[in-house]
């Protein structure tokens, strides 16, 4: 899940916003990608209040300031956190813009610490969650990539249509345990999401604990309001994009766990398959590897600069190859695309999907309903896609990741028009690379994930 390139307090909204395009052009690439490439968007949004922006989410505005320029010595081992999946019906059609022990290395990771926190994941919305601990209470909140802000919906929430009509609690998937207690209000905050999610509420500073291990002053959000679709499991984000830390912007909770701690300033995830089942998520690290291992070629990592100027981790470009009876069909595509846990989908540009839809006998219909392609469960198709980043090519199959059947018997497909919106690297690439994702060297490394069965 991605938010929006401006964000405001909730107090401000209903004033006028005016915002502004600045396009920066330069290239050094091949011919082939010298159109695309070119172009580097940065939205700037204005309000006629400044001192009421950017109180809580990122934006775009001003140079990255990164954490920890000198190295710190670790105090404590890395965090090591397994994921659990919970799927839910008409699974993997539904974006919401939110331990196998089967890898090539052998072996399950181990944890390195006895405290550990379990997370879990869900299928309708690909929402993975992490156990936060808050005032005595356990929350499951959505691990996600793509944003910065962690929240959580206060048991006194009340819930919206994307048209702004009230709408029953348990329409909005929200799980059981939200937020009961109190909490000192420091500000308003609002964060709203691509695929048109919003929450609302008020800031506080709390002390957190995840894996046994407690971060202090950290900034949650408690949202009141909310336009969500929800699982019916978590009840909150925990943003683990990165943030800025000084008078305006505060840091993602992760960032703030990792320097208390003195850990690298740095996570890596590994997602499993929809088939390795619900107690069998993957797992995340704060401050190393899942291995514990260097990131270097030598251990099959393949690494590239994190590019972009905005929130969230982007890749600057990367290969796109279709796979049919065994004729590969490669595009280079020229876009930065942002490796997206909160994204059920790939999302490539327009020429690119339909290239891909025009594989499939018989044709894939547009769903309005889950906005998805559907396609008939026994069409024929690509065998696999790959995807080639820094000069390494990751097989992601088709079946049951590409194309998955939900409850209701159809069958979708996870590849989308990025449209208007930045093109998506979601979790059909993510559950077959394990993703190292290094703040201080603004990096971020990929390894192929081998399932042995």
């Amino acid at each position: 899940m991605r938010p929006v390139p401006w964000q405001t307090r909730a107090s401000t909204v209903g004033s006028q916003k005016f915002s502004t395009t600045f396009v920066i052009r330069h290239t050094e690439y091949s011919e082939r990608c010298s159109v695309r490439e070119n172009s580097i968007h940065l939205f700037v949004a204005l309000d006629p209040m400044p001192h009421r922006i950017y109180t809580y989410v990122l934006s775009i505005v001003g140079f990255l300031v990164l954490l920890g320029n000198t190295a710190a010595i670790p105090e404590d081992a890395p965090l090591v956190f397994d994921l659990v999946r919970i799927p839910k019906p008409n699974e993997g059609a539904q974006r919401s813009s939110r331990r196998a022990q089967t890898f090539s290395e052998g072996a399950s990771f181990g944890k390195r610490d006895t405290l550990v926190a379990v997370e879990q994941l869900q299928q309708k919305g690909n929402r993975m969650g992490i156990k936060l601990k808050l005032n005595g209470g356990t929350y499951i909140l959505n691990l996600d990539t793509g944003s910065t802000p962690t929240w959580i919906a206060h048991s006194n929430f009340k819930c919206f249509s994307a048209d702004q009509i009230p709408i029953s609690i348990a329409k909005c998937g929200i799980g059981p345990d939200t937020y009961k207690g109190t909490f000192m209000a420091l500000d308003n905050f609002r964060t709203a999401y691509y695929g048109g999610e919003v929450a609302s509420g008020k800031i506080a500073k709390e002390t957190i604990e995840i894996g046994g291990k407690k971060a202090k002053d950290v900034q949650i959000g408690f949202a009141n309001e909310l336009t969500w679709i929800g699982d019916g499991l978590t009840v909150g984000v925990f943003g683990i994009g990165w943030g800025i830390d000084n008078k305006e912007r505060e840091s993602s909770v992760w960032q703030k766990l990792c320097a208390q701690h003195k850990l690298p300033m740095q996570f890596t995830l590994a997602i499993n398959r929809y088939q390795d089942g619900e107690a069998n998520g993957g797992s995340v690290a704060f401050g190393s590897t899942l291995d514990g291992k260097p990131v270097t070629p030598g251990n099959g990592w393949t690494t590239v600069d994190a590019v972009s100027l905005d929130r969230g981790w982007h890749v600057g470009r990367f290969e796109w190859a279709v796979d049919v009876d065994g004729a590969i069909t490669k595009e280079e595509i020229c876009e930065e695309a942002i490796v997206d846990s909160g994204d059920t989908m790939i999302r490539l540009p327009k020429e690119t999907v339909n290239a891909f839809l025009a594989a499939w006998h018989p044709d894939p219909k547009w769903d309005a309903t889950p906005n998805a392609w559907q396609v008939d469960c026994t069409a024929q198709g690509p065998d696999a896609v790959h995807v080639e980043i820094g000069g390494t090519r990751f097989l992601l199959p088709v079946k049951h990741n590409i194309m998955i059947k939900g409850t209701n018997g159809r069958c979708y497909l996870m590849i989308a028009d990025a449209g208007t919106f930045s093109l998506s690297l979601g979790l059909p690439f993510m559950r077959h690379v394990i993703i190292n994702h290094d703040l201080k060297e603004r990096k971020i490394s990929f390894k192929p994930k081998v399932y042995t069965t």
